[in-house]
């Protein structure tokens, strides 16, 4: 019974995982549908990066796997690009709760009253309040 609420709890905590989309448009007066040579060329200022290599050899094995050949000169040249924005930046904290006063004092003294010396004790107590003791960035 206990591995239903993990299989329940795994399938929450993906569904949270970001997905990525894309929307690819191509243009092209070859006869693309025949299997040819190409090559793949990567432009921008990427074009050199570990990820544009990444790409180019995904484009590369999705058109051997349709049939087509990989060489340095290519009758096809396949061009993309790619770029990577600045992103965004979110900032967030989370109040922790806790209590801010109130409690419970002890209170001794000695009294002096015409000569006579006295001792006292006390217990003060006042209602706890509770609110933000502090954030967690």
């Amino acid at each position: 019974m206990y591995w239903k609420f993990v299989v329940a709890g795994s399938l929450l905590l993906l569904s949270g995982c970001m997905t990525v989309s894309s929307d690819v448009t191509s243009f092209h007066t070859s006869d693309v549908e025949k299997p040819n040579t190409f090559m793949v060329k990567p432009i921008g200022p990427l074009a050199q990066s570990l990820e544009a290599q990444t790409y180019s050899d995904m484009i590369a094995k999705a058109l051997e796997g349709k049939g087509w050949t990989e060489t340095a000169d290519g009758d096809v040249t396949v061009v993309y690009g790619y770029a990577i924005d600045d992103g965004h930046t979110e900032t967030s904290s989370v109040p922790i709760f806790g209590q801010t006063g109130g409690g419970s004092a002890q209170t001794f003294g000695t009294v002096n009253a015409g000569g006579q010396m006295g001792s006292f004790s006390s217990t003060t107590y006042v209602a706890p309040t509770y609110g933000v003791v502090s954030e967690v960035p």
